[in-house]
């Protein structure tokens, strides 16, 4: 599993994802838009569509050249940079090219689950200005406590895994 390349494959369909979806909501959207929505979920800022749509696709591609570079430079990061249990083990000659394997598909899953947020966010905003509700309610709430479940998750997996030294 660790040379799998699952999360790379499901990293880039959702940057894909994230990159087509707007164009479905572009025509349906008013001319202004409610950018910006205070904690209860209710509109405090507007904002141009052709600005509001940059500035979506500026995070995206920003998360998304972030995360592959993180990735791309991982094998040439200095060892005394990366911070992992039983680093001397791990990152051993004979499972290092494993262990660094390891990591880039961690960084992949963390990649994915900040572009879905990001997308359901917005995806959100595109509703209540399309309804012209102007109110998320609590979907954002449920979103992040949703993100921060699932990169627990896989944050604990990845120190369980790097805790271990060996068959332990």
């Amino acid at each position: 599993m660790n040379n799998s390349k699952y999360p790379l494959l499901i990293y880039y369909f959702v940057v894909i994802i994230s990159l087509v979806i707007p164009v479905f909501y572009y025509n349906r959207l008013p001319e202004e838009i409610a950018s910006h929505f205070n904690a209860s979920g209710r509109v405090d800022g507007w904002m141009n569509k052709n600005t509001y749509f940059l500035t979506y696709y500026l995070v995206i591609l920003s998360i998304a050249v972030m995360f592959s570079v993180i990735n791309l430079f991982l094998n040439r990061i200095p060892e005394k940079m990366i911070n992992l249990p039983n680093k001397k083990y791990w990152l051993d000659p004979a499972r290092k090219e494993e262990s660094i394997n390891s990591i880039k598909n961690f960084i992949y899953w963390l990649g994915t689950l900040t572009l879905t947020f990001i997308l359901l966010v917005f995806r959100e905003v595109y509703i209540a200005n399309m309804n012209r509700t102007y109110d998320l309610g609590n979907t954002m709430w449920i979103y992040l406590i949703i993100l921060l479940a699932a990169v627990t998750y896989t944050v604990i997996k990845m120190y369980s895994r790097y805790n271990k030294i060996g068959n332990q």
